[in-house]
């Protein structure tokens, strides 16, 4: 399921909004510097895969709603360092604050289809979820079934 690409430009756009080094992200995506490099070389994004342009689109998600969520700039740069981008969308996941076809589009592909049995077991943690929630960003967004 293909959803819209994001940017190279969208992307320093999403790093400006927090204040987050654009090394720090490719480090939470788990994604080398060269072939950060690489990505960030292609003016339309289509030399992004998939799997990386849905996390991007999901964390950008979060980004964007950060001041309804209640969240801060810090709070989501300490949760990219330290459970990497992933797990900040799993917990955005688990609070159902992200959109239904980004969750859909994340679900159906072999690299991030984690993510549909990550919504259905709210309570149950996931990735070490369960031992970082003393983090601001883990104690703000509250899996659904909790709020």
């Amino acid at each position: 399921m293909e959803t819209h690409r994001i940017t190279p430009s969208r992307i320093k756009e999403l790093c400006e909004n927090i204040s987050l080094d654009q090394t720090v992200l490719a480090r939470g995506l788990s994604i080398p510097s060269a072939t950060w490099y690489r990505y960030m070389k292609s003016p339309d994004g289509s030399g992004i895969p998939e799997e990386v342009n849905n996390m991007l689109l999901a964390f950008e998600s979060v980004v964007n709603d950060r001041k309804k969520s209640g969240l801060n700039d810090n709070e989501i740069k300490h949760a990219v360092m330290t459970t990497g981008v992933a797990g900040v969308v799993a917990r955005a996941a688990m609070a159902g604050i992200l959109p239904q076809s980004l969750l859909g589009a994340l679900a159906l592909n072999p690299f991030t289809s984690w993510i549909g049995a990550v919504v259905p077991f709210v309570g149950a943690g996931v990735g070490g979820i369960a031992a970082i929630s003393g983090l601001s960003l883990f104690s703000k967004l509250k899996p659904k079934t909790q709020k």
